[in-house]
């Protein structure tokens, strides 16, 4: 069953360049079935919360692809170059991972995440980020009348990865209307940053930082008022270098 498209609005920029911003229906969501597909990345989003340990994590991301062979009957096998929206799907699965990386690293370094909605939504804070990113990366780099169809294809698919790891986690349910949302309300909250000479502006950073910051200080734990500062500092170049890897090497582009 075909998954219906969001609708899009552009804002402009303060630099001049489009801002996509997707405005997606709730009821689409409910209304269609949510498929599996080879890009959804089949772990776990949210476990028990643990007690701080220092975690060891190892990330590993695949920056490069050969395009794929398929055997037709009767006939010898033939390369299929992969499409815009193919290259979407290989977009989206890494940024689950990255993501996924990082709020396990927040994790790891002592910050403690006390509740469903400081975990959860530390994780859709790194997702709605590195979208936002991409669109930026991508911008003029693409056909202008394909990027909007590229950015909802990983939206899209990231919303799929979201509601199928949550019916696996809690069964089944609307899980994917909240990052919806969401991605609609940081799409106009970035679109007034800056991102130049590749790199997302200083503000740009900083509501990634301010929101997960907020996040980890609603229960009052003292051992979270640094969770500012470290995202800036740390999180976030680190997220952007792989980030800049994945697009790079599924796009073929320089960013």
């Amino acid at each position: 069953m075909k998954l219906a498209r969001p609708v899009f609005s552009f804002v402009h920029s303060g630099t001049g360049s489009i801002i996509l911003g997707l405005i997606f229906s709730r009821q689409m969501f409910s209304r269609y079935q949510f498929l599996s597909s080879q890009f959804i990345f089949q772990a776990s989003i949210i476990t028990a919360y643990t007690p701080r340990l220092k975690i060891a994590m190892a990330l590993r991301i695949k920056t490069k692809w050969h395009e794929s062979k398929r055997v037709h009957k009767g006939k010898s096998n033939r390369s299929r170059e992969k499409t815009l929206l193919d290259r979407a799907g290989v977009i989206a699965f890494n940024i689950w991972k990255v993501s996924q990386y990082h709020y396990n690293n927040l994790r790891g370094e002592g910050f403690r995440y006390a509740t469903e909605e400081q975990g959860m939504g530390t994780l859709l804070e790194f997702l709605a980020f590195m979208l936002q990113v991409v669109d930026r990366m991508v911008y003029g780099q693409v056909p202008e009348a394909e990027r909007p169809l590229f950015i909802n294809e990983v939206a899209s698919n990231l919303a799929r990865n979201l509601q199928t790891n949550r019916e696996e986690l809690l069964g089944p349910g609307d899980y994917a209307s909240h990052f919806i949302d969401l991605l609609n309300e940081r799409a106009q909250e970035y679109s007034h940053c800056s991102y130049e000479n590749g790199e997302p502006g200083y503000g740009f950073k900083m509501v990634l930082a301010q929101h997960i910051s907020e996040l980890l200080s609603k229960d009052g734990d003292l051992s979270n008022k640094w969770a500012h500062e470290h995202v800036l500092e740390i999180e976030i170049p680190e997220a952007l270098k792989t980030l800049k890897g994945v697009v790079a090497g599924a796009l073929g582009i320089k960013v």
